[in-house]
C-alpha cells in the first residue's frame, strides 16, 4: 500500500469539528493498509482542546509533532488570562473597539500571509525533508484552514516532485468573511498569487462539495469532491430522546458574530407566547462558543430565561446533545459565499435522526443535501412565517424525527472509500 504523509494542523488534542475530517478519513485508511504518517505543531493555536479524540487515532498511524512559531498565542498573554482558551474569532472581529484589536486584525491581514499559523511551514517543510531522506512516500497531503498548510506541500512539490492533494475544507480568498479583513491591496494579491500556485501546482485538489470545487475547476488539474461525513457513533435511531416534557432546541458548535442576523428569535418567541409555554417547558441550548453579540440578542427577544449556555464540550457530549434533543438549529452565516457552506456539523445532524430547523441561503449546496435526505427545507434568514411552522410541526409532534433514509452516502467510511480510489490512482 501507498505511503502517505499527511500535514494536519489541527489534529487531537485540538478540539471542535476542524480535526474530524482527516481523523476519521486516515482510521479509515490505516484500516485499509495505507501507511501513513501524519505531521501536525506541537504547540498549535486551538480554540480548545479534546483530549478525548486522541483516543481514536488509529493505533498504525505515526504522527510527528512539530514546533511551530505562533503569534496567536503573544496575542493571547495580551489579552487573555494565562490558560483560558483563546477566542480565535475575536482576533479577526474587525468591529472590536480596542486600538490593540484593531491593530492586530491589521497585523493578521497584511504581516502573516495567508493567515497566522505560518509560523509552523518553516518548521514542518525541514522535518519533512529530514523524513523523505529516510521514508520513500508517495502521497502527500495538505489540509486547509490553516492555507498556510499548503505553502509546505508547494515546498516539497517543488524540492521532490511528490504527488500531491492539497485539500480545501474552506475556500481561500473567497471564505465569508475575507472582505472584512483590512488587506492592503498588494497584499490581497500576494495572497491570491499564493492560492493560484497552490491550486495549479497541486496534482489533485480535494474540496467538501461541489459548489467549492468549481472555485478551482478552471485553475486545477484535477478537483475531486469529499464530503466531511459523519461517524458510525452518531445514533439513528430515537432511544436516547429526551424523557422530560421540555422540547429542547439545541445548537451545536460555534456560533459567531453575524449568525444572529436571522428571524429565528421573534418566531421562537411567537410561538413560546402562542402556546402560554414556560421555561420549564421550552430550552434553547447552546453547546460551543457564541458571541457577545448573539447573546445580547437573545436577551432583547425575551429569550434570556428560555435559553442556558454550556460552552465548549468534547465531541462525545455533543453527540448526545444531539441525541437528547427535540430539534436542532442550523445557522449559516448571511454572507459572500454564503452558498458554498456545508458545514461538517449538518451530516452528523443527519444522522442523528432529531429533526432539523435549517436556516442559510436557499440556493446552496446544504440547502440542496438537506432536501435530498431528509426532505425537510432551508429557510431564508427572514422567512419569519416558514421557521414558525417548522417550529409548530416539529415540537408539537410526540416523537419527531427527521428520517434522513438517504444519508448513508455520506458517511465517513463512504467518504474515505471514494478517498481510497483517488490515493490509489495517483
Amino acid at each position: 500500500m501507498k505511503k502517505i504523509l499527511l500535514f494536519a494542523y489541527y489534529w487531537p488534542p485540538a478540539g471542535g469539528i476542524a480535526p474530524m475530517r482527516w481523523l476519521r478519513m486516515t482510521h479509515f485508511l490505516a484500516q485499509a493498509g495505507f501507511d501513513i504518517t501524519v505531521m501536525t505543531p506541537s504547540n498549535g493555536s486551538f480554540a480548545y482542546q479534546d483530549n478525548s479524540l486522541s483516543q481514536r487515532v488509529h493505533p498504525n498511524i505515526k504522527v510527528i509533532k512539530t514546533y511551530s512559531l505562533e503569534p496567536l498565542q503573544w496575542y493571547q498573554r495580551l489579552m487573555h488570562k494565562k490558560g483560558q482558551p483563546m477566542p480565535l474569532a475575536e482576533f479577526s472581529d474587525k468591529k472590536n473597539g480596542s486600538i490593540f484589536s484593531r491593530f492586530s486584525l491589521w497585523l493578521r491581514a497584511n504581516i502573516f500571509i495567508p493567515d497566522a499559523r505560518i509560523g509552523w511551514v518553516p518548521f514542518a517543510y525541514r522535518r519533512a525533508c529530514k523524513e523523505f531522506k529516510t521514508s520513500d512516500f508517495d502521497i502527500i497531503i495538505t489540509t486547509g484552514p490553516p492555507q498556510s498548510a499548503h505553502l509546505i506541500g508547494l515546498l516539497l512539490k517543488k524540492k521532490f516532485n511528490v504527488r500531491w492533494i492539497a485539500d480545501f475544507r474552506d475556500p481561500w480568498t473567497e471564505i465569508f468573511y475575507y472582505d472584512q479583513l483590512p488587506h492592503l491591496s498588494f497584499v490581497k494579491k500576494i495572497d491570491k498569487n499564493l492560492e493560484d500556485k497552490v491550486v495549479r501546482n497541486a496534482d489533485v485538489i480535494t474540496t467538501v462539495g461541489f459548489k467549492m470545487a468549481e472555485l478551482f475547476a478552471s485553475r486545477a488539474k484535477r478537483v475531486e469532491v469529499i464530503y466531511n461525513g459523519f461517524d458510525g457513533e452518531v445514533k439513528s435511531t430515537p432511544t436516547l430522546k429526551n424523557k422530560q416534557f421540555i422540547k429542547r432546541i439545541s445548537y451545536i458548535g460555534s456560533f459567531l458574530e453575524g449568525y444572529e442576523n436571522v428571524v429565528f428569535w421573534d418566531a421562537l418567541n411567537f410561538y413560546i407566547q402562542g402556546k402560554n409555554n414556560t421555561e420549564k417547558e421550552i430550552s434553547l441550548e447552546f453547546y460551543g462558543t457564541i458571541s457577545k453579540k448573539a447573546k445580547e440578542v437573545i436577551i432583547s427577544k425575551g429569550l434570556e430565561n428560555f435559553t442556558n449556555f454550556h460552552g465548549v464540550v468534547g465531541h462525545g457530549q455533543a453527540i448526545e446533545a444531539m441525541q437528547t434533543s427535540d430539534l436542532l438549529l442550523f445557522v449559516l452565516p448571511n454572507s459572500k459565499s454564503s452558498e458554498l457552506i456545508i458545514s461538517g456539523k449538518l451530516f452528523e445532524y443527519l444522522k442523528s435522526n432529531v429533526p432539523i430547523l435549517a436556516i442559510g441561503n436557499v440556493e446552496g449546496e446544504a440547502a440542496s443535501i438537506l432536501k435530498e435526505t431528509t426532505g425537510l427545507p432551508m429557510l431564508d434568514y427572514y422567512d419569519f412565517d416558514g421557521i414558525l411552522a417548522q417550529l409548530e410541526y416539529h415540537l408539537d409532534l410526540d416523537n419527531p424525527m427527521n428520517n434522513a433514509s438517504n444519508s448513508q452516502k455520506y458517511s465517513s467510511q463512504n467518504q474515505s472509500e471514494y478517498l481510497a480510489k483517488i490515493l490509489t490512482s495517483l
